[in-house]
């Protein structure tokens, strides 16, 4: 078992070569503190995850058997969501180390499960507090700002009615508070965390600007049968205990971090991997005992499915990375590679966007010249402006043209260019990650 999970590493490893996705911010981060490489960033991510595993199955050992265990860390592994961890979000990667090891840890030494629970949530909130430097979905809620908007959006939208249903305003009240509201808002919450379209379906969310499967479509089939089984099996309140000790931190990881639903509920792929796995390894059993042919095509249906959803899924990132990943290292290296063919000495300013992201810290990996002052790091908009004579401009088209959501110009190289500019290299950029300047980033010069 072991050599197999080696073998998926290597994949994995070739895979991102083959890739070759730029650095992320987080891996930026670790780089500038002595990592060295963008690839060692990586390969210590994998090695990290690849403890966490160990450290999981230590958890797990006495409670289930090995086989059940080996299955739920293999479909664990073949998960697009735990590429990305150890490809693009490395401190994810040391975020699971330490969760398993201390979890390990502490139950080796017999702490009881509910101050387990208290403690890991405890360095959970403040690791992610201190990765995500912004408030968590948590903290953003308590401020009562949306709920304060929403009670008066609400009251004003039925006091609008042509036919009005006329109700004393303090009933209304009652029920239109902000206090009410919030409650309401951790409950959509809780309901997106358990949603059945984030762990299976999820490919582009409407709520976010894109994300990755956790697992695919035919493992929630394996995911219910796995769960009915642990209900059914005996002993099974020591087991429950670790189930539910691991969804409630996957939760309290949920609520207290911010950004695409796969990262938020990255701790989500354990336990239900570990469903998924004891699902999987009964069905094979049942199958294999009882000679019913429906039972037997229907397991041969979700295990085929399953298999060419996990190839067809890495062979679509493969294809189209910029699909699935974080656009923003693609425009930061297109931005400083544009800059690096250019002499700084021939222009008397350069001007670079930071419309999606702190483009200076980029600056300091890919170009040496940062500190000049001829390069300004600040959004810039030169649609009802002069645009500097001599100057290199760098920055999505809105800026030259100005913001519009809705019906962005085709013809923008050629309004572009009416301006007086000469355009030097474009790209599209994937799912807009500057909205309303249109896909197209631009160098330019005047």
């Amino acid at each position: 078992m072991v050599f197999l999970f080696l073998f998926l590493f290597l994949g994995e490893i070739f895979l991102g070569i083959k890739i070759g996705y730029p650095i992320t911010e987080e891996q930026l981060f670790l780089a500038k503190l002595g990592f060295g490489s963008l690839w060692l960033v990586r390969i210590l991510s994998l090695f990290l995850l690849g403890g966490g595993m160990y450290f999981f199955y230590k958890i797990l050992k006495n409670k289930f058997k090995n086989l059940e265990i080996g299955v739920c860390l293999l479909f664990v592994t073949l998960s697009p969501t735990f590429f990305s961890s150890w490809y693009n979000y490395p401190l994810n990667s040391i975020k699971i180390f330490f969760l398993f090891f201390l979890t390990w840890w502490l139950l080796k030494n017999k702490v009881n499960k509910k101050l387990i629970f208290l403690l890991l949530s405890i360095g959970l909130i403040l690791f992610n507090f201190y990765l995500y430097k912004e408030r968590a979905e948590f903290f953003n809620k308590l401020d009562l700002v949306d709920a304060k908007k929403e009670v008066t959006e609400r009251v004003s939208s039925e006091d609008s009615l042509t036919y009005q249903v006329k109700f004393p305003l303090i009933f209304r009240r009652a029920a239109y508070n902000k206090y009410f509201l919030v409650f309401k808002m951790y409950i959509k919450e809780l309901v997106n965390y358990f949603d059945i379209e984030n762990n299976f379906f999820q490919e582009i969310h409407p709520t976010e600007q894109k994300s990755l499967v956790i697992f695919y479509w035919p493992a929630m089939y394996l995911f219910f049968i796995g769960s009915w089984i642990l209900v059914r099996r005996k002993n099974k309140n020591n087991v429950n205990e670790i189930i539910i000790l691991l969804f409630g931190l996957s939760i309290v990881n949920f609520y207290f971090s911010k950004g695409p639903v796969f990262q938020r509920n990255l701790l989500n792929l354990w336990p239900i991997g570990l469903l998924v796995g004891v699902g999987a390894i009964h069905l094979v059993n049942y199958v294999l005992r009882k000679n019913y042919l429906l039972f037997k095509f229907m397991a041969i249906v979700i295990l085929v499915f399953n298999i060419y959803g996990f190839l067809n899924g890495f062979y679509d990132i493969q294809k189209r990375p910029s699909h699935w990943f974080d656009n923003r290292p693609v425009a930061f290296e297109f931005i400083f590679s544009g800059l690096k063919s250019e002499k700084i000495d021939d222009y008397r300013y350069i001007y670079i966007t930071t419309l999606f992201g702190e483009t200076k810290k980029y600056c300091n990996f890919y170009f040496q010249d940062c500190d000049s002052s001829k390069i300004v790091f600040d959004s810039f908009d030169v649609k009802d402006k002069i645009a500097e004579n001599n100057s290199l401009y760098i920055g999505f088209a809105g800026e030259f043209l100005g913001k519009d959501f809705y019906n962005f110009p085709s013809d923008w190289k050629k309004r572009i260019t009416g301006k007086g500019f000469v355009i030097i290299n474009s790209k599209k950029i994937v799912d807009n990650i500057a909205n309303g300047f249109g896909d197209y980033l631009v160098i330019a010069r005047k």
